[in-house]
């Protein structure tokens, strides 16, 4: 049986992002289903442990409590982003045994549904966001060939159609997942999604489009895709921002 205590600790630690391989970022996602009544419990728990000493001290990068809004089974997800594997280690032991992490552990056991977890290695970045809480896009690959991939990204990202998008977006080596088959991630980052679905139809009835798909289709599989709102961010979000720089 999953230790969700244990789990949800840990969550707390290490986490949807690019940035160039040598920097080493990762971000780790916890998912959840939270009924509609148990949401602000949730939500003013993360800002109590946020708030608290233990927190302030040893996190280092940003933590981002987030909503699910279209494309996934679980309501809500807790998303840690560090700028090394050996940092998430070092934050995580430190809240190890905490008083301030057993009660968040507590309320999330008491609140929601433990559903899976991932653990993302960032590839590359493009257009970083800044680090504070917007809405985003994230698509689950099988990827055969990951520099065919980022090629393929780089000559999209590079047209006016794929400019036009104003967009963030970071690609992820899967690390450990629950969504079968999967090896790559692209989170997309924006801020108003009416406006950016807008663009979105512009961009892709193009012919540089067409072409990025061809050239990607030859490398990738797409599984699937959800769709959320980062609600709350807590720690140095700036700091995430320069990470994925």
């Amino acid at each position: 049986m999953i230790n969700l205590r244990k789990c949800i600790i840990a969550a707390t630690v290490a986490f949807g992002s690019l940035a160039s391989a040598s920097a080493q970022v990762v971000v780790q996602t916890y998912d959840f289903q939270v009924p509609p009544t148990s949401q602000g419990a949730v939500a003013s728990a993360m800002a109590k442990f946020a708030s608290s000493d233990v927190f302030k001290t040893n996190m280092k990068g940003a933590v981002y409590l987030n909503s699910y809004d279209f494309g996934s089974s679980a309501t809500h997800s807790i998303a840690v982003f560090e700028e090394s594997p050996s940092a998430a280690s070092t934050t995580s032991k430190a809240f190890e045994g905490s008083a301030e992490a057993a009660e968040l552990a507590a309320t999330f056991s008491k609140n929601a549904n433990f559903l899976g977890a991932s653990y993302h290695k960032v590839l590359k970045s493009r257009n970083p966001a800044d680090g504070s809480p917007n809405q985003f896009q994230t698509y689950a690959f099988q990827v055969s060939n990951p520099a065919g991939v980022v090629k393929a990204l780089d000559m999209w990202l590079n047209s006016d159609p794929g400019k036009s998008l104003n967009s963030s977006v970071t690609l992820t080596e899967l690390r450990s997942g629950t969504v079968p088959g999967q090896t790559h991630a692209l989170i997309v980052i924006y801020e108003d999604r009416g406006i950016y679905e807008e663009a979105w139809t512009k961009a892709t009835s193009t012919k540089e489009w067409s072409k990025f798909v061809t050239a990607f289709q030859r490398h990738a599989t797409t599984l699937g895709s959800v769709m959320g709102t980062s609600l709350a961010g807590f720690g140095d979000m700036a700091a995430v921002g320069e990470m994925l720089d």
